[in-house]
């Protein structure tokens, strides 16, 4: 087994993912896709990070067409793929959905299980995960969608060998810090970072477990 792990930015990281793939004896490479343009390696796992672009501005960031036809590839091929945020609005939109600009979300919200899969074994019906957003997407045809929403439904679904989740499961107390620096009032940040403090473990679990999950299926 060989992980991928895609970084879509010099501002971004692949947060706890690396770490907790040690743990599980896994090897893996960071692929600073915005950097070389292109994904290289005999991998049989590909982890798509978040980032600040859109996945629809192709114009602007031309990788992103070179990623889509990777992952239409490579999943049409059974490779496993898991997105995350911008990650899994890449994918839906490769895999025939759409990713457009939606409502932002910010901080901790509680999204719901609606089916099962085996990605998701082992995850409470409601879980407590952290977002920062401000775009969406539509399902690919055929999808399967696990954990919905109320206010952004789609959060957690699967679509052959690919699974992608709207949240940030792999986001630690340093980049929640970094990112709200000049997103909010010192009141809401500071509101924002001790709720932070309290579920981050929890968080770190749930982690844990899609990649358990993920690297099994």
């Amino acid at each position: 087994m060989y992980v991928g792990i895609v970084i879509h930015s010099d501002k971004d990281n692949e947060g706890v993912i690396g770490k907790i793939l040690e743990s599980l004896g896994i090897d893996y490479d960071i692929i600073e896709i915005y950097r070389t343009g292109r994904i290289d390696g005999a991998y049989s796992h590909i982890i798509l990070t978040g980032g600040p672009m859109g996945a629809y501005e192709e114009e602007k960031y031309p990788f992103l067409r070179e990623e889509k036809s990777f992952l239409r590839k490579f999943v049409m091929n059974s490779g496993k793929v898991l997105g995350i945020c911008l990650g899994a609005q890449i994918l839906a939109d490769a895999l025939g959905g759409r990713a457009y600009p939606h409502i932002k979300e910010r901080g901790w919200v509680r999204i719901r299980k609606i089916a099962s899969h085996p990605v998701c074994s082992g995850l409470p019906d409601l879980l407590h995960v952290f977002q920062w957003h401000g775009d969406s997407f539509d399902l690919p045809p055929g999808s399967k969608l696990l954990y919905a929403g109320e206010t952004v439904r789609n959060q957690f679904f699967t679509s052959g060998s690919a699974t992608g989740v709207q949240f940030h499961p792999e986001v630690t107390l340093e980049t929640i810090r970094e990112w709200s620096k000049n997103e909010m009032d010192a009141e809401t940040r500071k509101q924002l970072i001790e709720k932070s403090v309290e579920l981050i473990d929890d968080l770190h679990n749930t982690c844990k477990k899609i990649l358990e999950n993920f690297v099994t299926i």
